[in-house]
């Protein structure tokens, strides 16, 4: 998408742990491709790997933090032309995210309806073989997990519960939302 000098809210959602340069790459990419940043945000909601993390949010108060800011954003358009940059954490080259090991898998629930394969932005599960995944090519995105109407896939073993134990004990306090206008 190509904007000129269109209007632009940046907005990306992270599961109570960190969005390290998330915001900042998105709003580096719209800038560069013609959009004026007049807002951006980093929005908490249940954690993707972890979902015990964050479970309920976003919730009331996430809610109306989003009204406020979508409020004030409104704003912002009425006084686009003296707008400046917008300013946000993280910090360039932009963080490397290192690969996870942990990749999910399906079990005997799964019955082949195909929708983990339809879903997968990178191929990593064949309709031949739904029930695998490849390492490799995972990027552990968890769609295929809540797309799945048998909740057949899912992370497991013991590599899987030892990782959950830790990051839930090193994620668990509240985290709130953090906005740039």
């Amino acid at each position: 998408m190509k904007g000129k000098n269109t209007p632009a809210i940046a907005a990306v959602v992270y599961g109570n742990r960190a969005y390290d340069d998330a915001l900042l790459e998105l709003t580096d990419i719209l800038t560069d491709n013609g959009f004026v940043v007049i807002g951006a945000a980093a929005f908490v909601a249940r954690h993707s790997i972890f979902p015990e993390v964050a479970r309920g949010r976003p919730d009331t108060a996430d809610k109306e933090i989003l009204r406020n800011f979508a409020r004030q954003c409104g704003n912002r358009l009425e006084t686009i032309a003296s707008q400046g940059h917008i300013t946000v954490k993280g910090s360039r080259p932009y963080r490397e995210a290192p690969p996870l090991p942990l990749k999910p898998s399906g079990n005997s629930r799964c019955n082949s309806c195909g929708a983990c394969v339809k879903i997968c932005p990178v191929g990593a599960i064949t309709a031949e073989e739904p029930r695998k995944t490849d390492k490799a090519a995972c990027i552990t995105c968890t769609a295929c997990i809540y797309v799945c109407p048998q909740k057949a896939r899912s992370f497991r073993g013991l590599t899987y519960k030892l990782a959950g134990g830790a990051f839930r004990k090193k994620c668990s306090s509240r985290k709130e939302p953090e906005l740039f206008a």
